[in-house]
């Protein structure tokens, strides 16, 4: 059987959806103060995350993230998530704290994140996607709060 094909619309929503469970599993993971393991993570995640998105992309096909550049971009920085949520800390305003953003918000920027930092797509065109992402994902308001952030973090973002 073919892997499916993902286009970019598909790729950053695949992306968000393994960024949404790996912040939900973090999340847990610090209220109960167990340990959180990325690799496991990783491992456990791929069969369920495989059928969640032939069910949401209407394909029986094999789904595979590493045929995606954002998508293997995403797993690798995700190893990283404590230093990008660290980070992303930094351009919220005084009234929110990482722990009063919903999971898929934080998913957003972090997804936004490493697109900033990570791809030659411009911050403007990332900042549109997440407002989309936004409005199909959160809260009716959420999206202005991404753009906020997003604004603020994208001019003080460089490429490495």
């Amino acid at each position: 059987m073919d892997d499916y094909s993902l286009n970019q619309r598909q790729a950053r929503e695949a992306s968000l959806v393994y960024l949404y469970q790996l912040i939900g599993s973090r999340k847990i993971a610090l209220e109960t103060n167990e340990s959180f393991n990325i690799e496991q993570f990783i491992k456990d995640l791929f069969p369920g995350l495989n059928y969640q998105l032939q069910e949401k992309f209407k394909t029986d096909k094999a789904f595979n993230m590493m045929n995606n550049e954002l998508c293997k971009l995403v797993i690798k920085d995700s190893i990283k998530i404590e230093n990008i949520i660290e980070y992303i800390s930094f351009y919220l305003n005084n009234k929110r704290t990482i722990s009063s953003i919903g999971d898929m918000e934080l998913a957003i920027l972090v997804l936004s994140f490493i697109q900033f930092k990570d791809t030659d797509i411009h911050h403007t065109i990332v900042i549109n996607e997440a407002i989309e992402l936004a409005k199909d994902y959160c809260d009716s308001n959420a999206y202005k709060f991404i753009n906020g952030v997003l604004d603020n973090m994208s001019n003080n973002i460089s490429k490495e």
